[in-house]
């Protein structure tokens, strides 16, 4: 082979290389920015975590900030209704977690009970 075929190769492997660097800088801020569906309602299985006061700030600096977009619930001054996929998220906080309940998981008489008590039939 001559000097100036290698030389274009070796420029031709550079360029391969510096553009899988482009696209996978690109595909990591894409996953990113579309790493949780846009609402609670379309995970199977959410979790409330109690958090201590101290953590429940940390916590929502990590929603509003690495994790901006995770779809949430704020209930009370101390929890939030997260999927349970976001558990991880928390690690090294202190919280307690509970799984949600959907309606459909009581028996029909407990439904029907927490229907009136909440509608005051």
């Amino acid at each position: 082979m001559s000097e100036e075929f290698t030389e274009q190769i070796k420029q031709l492997r550079e360029q391969i290389i510096a553009l899988e660097k482009r696209v996978e800088i690109i595909e990591s801020k894409f996953q990113h920015e579309f790493r949780w569906a846009i609402s609670l309602d379309a995970y199977k299985e959410q979790v409330s975590l109690k958090f201590t006061k101290q953590d429940f700030s940390k916590a929502l600096e990590i929603i509003y900030g690495e994790e901006q977009g995770m779809p949430y619930m704020l209930v009370g001054y101390d929890t939030i209704i997260v999927p349970k996929e976001a558990i991880k998220c928390f690690e090294g906080l202190s919280f307690k977690s509970k799984k949600v309940l959907d309606i459909g998981d009581l028996p029909p008489e407990e439904a029907a009970t927490l229907r009136a008590e909440n509608l005051g039939d």
